[in-house]
């Protein structure tokens, strides 16, 4: 029997996709990461700084490294193969017997992150709980990937409220039981850690079984080969993507000290916050509406209509150049007010202990790499969506050479002992890098139709950019006269000396 749906929640055009999309993940993202934080706060001010390292370096680099390898490619390629479905429609059982294959991959891919990490750490001592916690890293992670088929079958049918309430309810269960654990002090905080991991893939798994009980029992066994192909091709990317993103901790777990590893985790979980929060979903949505049938144009070129094909690529360009400025101006507001505030956040969340430690440097170091952030997230959805295998290939051979890169700018940071804001300040090289990449990807696709759909070119829009300006240092020049009085006298006595 083929089973078939469409997705029932909104309308399948890309404006639309990309806005409620956004609606529902954000809500997720915001309700989660409130969540999160204040359990992480408390959490925090139960463990050392070492302990802390523990957690948001080493145990995330297992699970960061399981899922994301195992999971990422299926993810993107599954739903990118929705563009050439009739009307949009679903095929359960092929969708599902596909995605089923991440299962082999993440046990390969468990068997082999959890033994690097246990072969580095060395002999454990009677009662060390580390090798413990790293097995239990691993089992929860495997946990999590058993519900990756149906999360996809979710994301393709954007059924976006299902992942809304299974991400609420499984960080609410991990972040409880974790802090019940450490509070009691009932075991090991690694263990207490891992356990709280091993709630949340429980409760991932439960809440989509729950609701695609009957997608299951449907059964299928057909495979999708070319959406195999394109998973293949995504996980390459998804191992090059992981470099880039986690080189710094890799870096940080080989040649740094659990506490460093401490203030280098906590002010990248409280610089990434924003990321997770708004971005990440944005990143997600965007990606969906680009994937959309038709959207990237296909059809109206197979059909020989010109103008239909350049009408569709001005309709992405739109669509992109809405969401590229949506998350520049949320980033600018990170660049200009996060640094000066860094400091005292940490020093009234956290306490002394931690404001003494290098992650008020580091955060304040963070803030500008947000925008960068935002602004790949964003060109590399486009650009995952629209590609052609060709184009996905040339990507791929980017991305080694950005990672490449990447890696030896972290190593050369760590060694010249510039701390953990030197570290961040390397990963936005390479972030940039990744950026001049995509423009260039996305210029040659919509040969001009971005152009269009930016604001600029006419004297008027200049005209106000100008007055802006203007307006803004017309107000903060007399207010910095006044503030520095003390500097300019400074300066008039340096000028007579020098006289």
């Amino acid at each position: 029997m083929k089973l078939e749906m469409t997705k029932p929640e909104m309308r399948d055009d890309s404006e639309s996709v990309l806005i409620t999309g956004f609606a529902h993940l954000v809500f997720s993202q915001v309700s989660t990461r409130l969540i999160t934080f204040a359990l992480n706060l408390a959490t925090a001010r139960l463990l050392t700084v070492a302990s802390y390292g523990l957690a948001s370096v080493q145990f995330h680099l297992i699970n960061t490294a399981i899922l994301f390898l195992s999971r990422e490619g299926f993810r993107r390629g599954c739903l990118r193969s929705q563009q050439d479905a009739p009307g949009g429609s679903v095929h359960i059982p092929r969708l599902l017997a596909t995605a089923a294959l991440v299962m082999p991959v993440g046990v390969v891919t468990a068997v082999a992150t959890c033994g690097l990490m246990l072969r580095r750490h060395g002999p454990a001592a009677a009662g060390d709980p580390y090798p413990t916690a790293v097995h239990m890293q691993g089992a929860a992670a495997l946990l999590e990937l058993a519900a990756e088929p149906l999360y996809i079958l979710g994301a393709a049918q954007l059924r976006f409220r299902l992942r809304v309430g299974a991400e609420a309810a499984a960080t609410l269960a991990r972040g409880v039981l974790t802090l019940a654990l450490l509070a009691r002090a009932t075991c090991a905080p690694a263990l207490a850690l891992s356990w709280g991991q091993l709630a949340y893939a429980g409760v991932t798994l439960l809440a989509y079984l729950t609701a695609y009980a009957p997608a299951l029992a449907a059964g299928g066994t057909l495979l999708d080969w070319r959406t195999l192909r394109l998973c293949a091709s995504f996980s390459v990317q998804a191992a090059e993507k992981l470099v880039l993103a986690e080189g710094s901790k890799l870096v940080l777990v080989a040649t740094q000290s659990a506490a460093d590893q401490g203030a280098y985790g906590l002010a990248s979980n409280l610089g990434s916050l924003v990321v997770r929060t708004v971005f990440q979903p944005f990143e997600e949505a965007a990606f969906l509406a680009f994937s959309r049938p038709g959207g990237d144009g296909g059809g109206a070129k197979a059909g020989g209509a010109a103008a239909a094909a350049a009408a569709a690529n001005a309709r992405l360009a739109r669509v992109l150049a809405v969401a590229v400025r949506t998350v520049t101006i949320v980033g600018l507001f990170s660049v200009a007010f996060g640094p000066a505030y860094c400091q005292l956040l940490l020093r009234l969340a956290y306490g002394e202990r931690w404001a003494a430690t290098g992650a008020p440097a580091a955060l304040a170091a963070y803030c500008p790499y947000i925008l960068l952030l935002a602004v790949n997230g964003i060109l590399e959805a486009f650009v995952h969506a629209v590609a052609t295998p060709h184009e996905l290939g040339a990507a791929n051979v980017a991305l080694v050479a950005a990672a490449g890169a990447h890696m030896a700018a972290v190593a050369a940071a760590a060694r010249g002992g510039g701390g953990a804001a030197s570290v961040v300040a390397a990963d936005a090289l390479g972030m940039a890098a990744r950026i001049a990449y995509s423009a260039c990807a996305l210029a040659a696709r919509l040969r001009g139709a971005a152009d269009a759909a930016l604001p600029g070119g006419e004297w008027a829009h200049a005209g106000v950019h100008v007055g802006v300006g203007m307006a803004v240092l017309a107000a903060a020049a007399p207010a910095v006269l006044h503030a520095e009085r003390e500097l300019l006298a400074e300066l008039r006595v340096l000028r007579s000396e020098a006289g």
